[in-house]
This record gives structure tokens, C-alpha cells and sequence, in this order.
């Protein structure tokens, strides 16, 4: 592109910018690109920091800080775009544990013509309903992947800084144990039959359902509060942490795929199974399915969103350092 044009581009990304910026800044943009015809580098810069200014109004930078305030700001926004991109992972194993309860199990079975349970692969690829399973369990395996490599190196580097938030941590492990507890008494007390899962079948199921739904929340405030109250974390390591991110974004938007594509199949090949009106039937149905799949269209359009405030911080820091 011509220099005409790299400088029509950044006059049309002025415009993109906030009204308050614009009221600010904007003449001063002016008179620099009538200075200096601007690179493919000052564009992709200007395109940045529109997309940070966007997400971050509240963290807008003015440009008198210091180079290390800068950097904290942007450190600190990365960082909460991470902790977002987590909770979207959390409400998505949600879904997916509702979503894999109905199906797994069930009168399904006999249509995905497996005997192992799902999410084990079976890649039976003349059977479309167990293709659109594998793809929803190599979603979720990609996902904790993902969540794994990126979020231990931040728990562990939470956990040397503030010592005295390191019970936080074992929140999760206290609520997993209060989950586990009823199912063995159960079990006890009626019999083999007792079955705790995620669904609005039976009374039982739907207070056990109300009491995951509560420990899961308590397990990510507690996380997410330990993370987030030490000290900031390295920004090498706040840097790393987001290529995990896009990936768990990207896996997010393969689970969602798939579980709209058994739908569609569910569907066509088993109608007398799918095509029901109802939550309480104890297998997956189209309104069940349509639950499960607007939860994942969420978690994975917050954790998009995320992941571009991320990208936009992390652009705008390595901008800001020269790295």
C-alpha cells in the first residue's frame, strides 16, 4: 500500500476511537499524520490501541504515565482478561457435565453405537452423532489443556506471593469433597439405583443440581480472588499465560460447534429421542440441548471478548516496553 493509503486507513481508525478521545486527541493525530506519513506498523498500532480503548475506558491511558505505570495497567488488564477467559472455561465444563449427563448412558447409547461411556473418543466415523460427541470431547480435552498450562504457572506464582491467600486454593478441594459425600450415602441408603447428576429429573437431581451450581461459584471466587489479590505476577509470565488463553478460547468455540452440530443430527436420526419439550425427561432433548448450547455460546462469545482485551493489552505493553 502507498503511504495515500496506509494514511486514509489511520484517518478512518481515528474515528473508531471513543468520543472522548477523539475530543482530546484528535487534532494532534492530525497534525502528526500530515508530519509524517504513517507506517503499516503506526496503523496496526492505531488499530490496537482502538480496541483497547474500547474495552478498557476505565484504564484509559493518557499518555503522561510513566513507563512502568503503563505497563502495570496493562499487566493488570491482561490479567483480567485471563481470569475472564477462566470463567468462561468453568461455566462451558458446566454445561458440558449437564450436556454429557443426559447423554452418556442413556437411549442415546444405542444411536452413538458405543459401550464406552462418553467423553471416552470412540471415532466412529460412519456414525455422525459419535463423530459430533468426539468432537465435543476433544473440545473439552483441548480446553483443560489449556486451562492447565496457562493457569498453573499463575496459581503457583499466587501462591509464593500471598501466603496468606493460599486457603483460598484449597476451596475447591473442600467443595468437590461436599459434592462427593451425598453420593456414596445415597447409594447406602436407596441402592445402586441412587443416581446424583445435572438434571431437572427428579427432585433430588435438581437440589444437587442448585448445590454444584453453588460450589462451582464459590470455587471460582475463591480462585479468582487468590489470583487476582497477590501481587502482580511477572510479565513474562502474564504474557505466556496468554497463548493458553487463545487456545482455550479456540477449544470453546470446537465444543460449542459440535454440540450444535449433534443437535442437528439428533434430530435427523433420532427425533422420537430429541424432539421433546421438556427438561425432565432425563436424556437430552431440544430444550435441554438449547440450554446447554446457549450457556457455551456465552462462555465462549465472553471468552472471545476476553481474549481480545488480552491481545490488545499485551500489543499495547509490548509496544509500550519496545519488546
Amino acid at each position: 500500500m502507498t503511504p495515500a493509503m496506509w494514511s486514509l486507513v489511520a484517518r478512518r481508525l481515528i474515528r473508531l476511537y471513543p468520543r472522548w478521545w477523539r475530543w482530546r486527541y484528535t487534532d494532534e493525530m492530525a497534525d502528526l499524520l500530515l508530519t509524517r506519513p504513517p507506517t503499516w506498523r503506526d496503523v496496526f498500532d492505531l488499530a490496537v490501541n482502538v480496541l483497547y480503548t474500547d474495552l478498557h475506558p476505565d484504564l484509559a491511558l493518557t499518555g503522561n504515565e510513566s513507563a512502568y505505570e503503563r505497563l502495570v495497567t496493562l499487566m493488570r488488564a491482561l490479567r483480567s482478561s485471563e481470569v475472564v477467559v477462566f470463567c468462561a472455561f468453568t461455566l462451558s465444563i458446566i454445561a458440558w457435565l449437564q450436556f454429557g449427563g443426559l447423554v452418556d448412558g442413556g437411549p442415546y447409547q444405542i444411536q452413538l453405537g458405543v459401550t464406552q461411556p462418553w467423553p471416552l473418543l470412540a471415532l466412529d466415523s460412519h456414525n455422525a452423532l459419535s463423530m459430533a460427541m468426539d468432537g465435543v470431547s476433544a473440545g473439552v480435552d483441548l480446553a483443560m489443556l489449556a486451562a492447565l498450562i496457562g493457569g498453573v504457572p499463575l496459581v503457583v506464582a499466587a501462591w509464593r506471593r500471598a501466603p496468606r491467600r493460599r486457603w483460598l486454593f484449597f476451596v475447591p478441594f473442600g467443595v468437590a469433597v461436599a459434592l462427593f459425600i451425598p453420593i456414596p450415602i445415597a447409594a447406602w441408603i436407596v441402592g445402586p439405583v441412587a443416581v446424583f447428576n445435572l438434571t431437572f429429573t427428579t427432585p433430588v437431581t435438581i437440589a444437587y443440581l442448585c448445590s454444584f451450581l453453588l460450589g462451582a461459584g464459590v470455587s471460582v471466587w475463591a480462585v479468582v480472588h487468590a489470583v487476582t489479590g497477590s501481587m502482580d505476577a511477572s510479565v513474562t509470565l502474564l504474557r505466556f499465560a496468554f497463548i493458553p488463553t487463545v487456545m482455550l478460547t479456540g477449544a470453546l468455540f470446537i465444543m460449542l460447534g459440535a454440540t450444535l452440530a449433534w443437535g442437528v443430527i439428533a434430530h435427523q436420526q433420532a427425533p422420537h429421542l430429541f424432539d421433546q419439550a421438556s427438561m425432565t425427561t432425563g436424556y437430552a432433548t431440544v430444550t435441554s440441548w438449547g440450554v446447554d448450547t446457549v450457556l457455551l455460546a456465552i462462555a465462549a462469545l465472553v471468552a472471545l471478548g476476553a481474549m481480545l482485551s488480552g491481545f490488545a493489552a499485551r500489543t499495547a505493553a509490548r509496544t509500550a516496553t519496545g519488546a
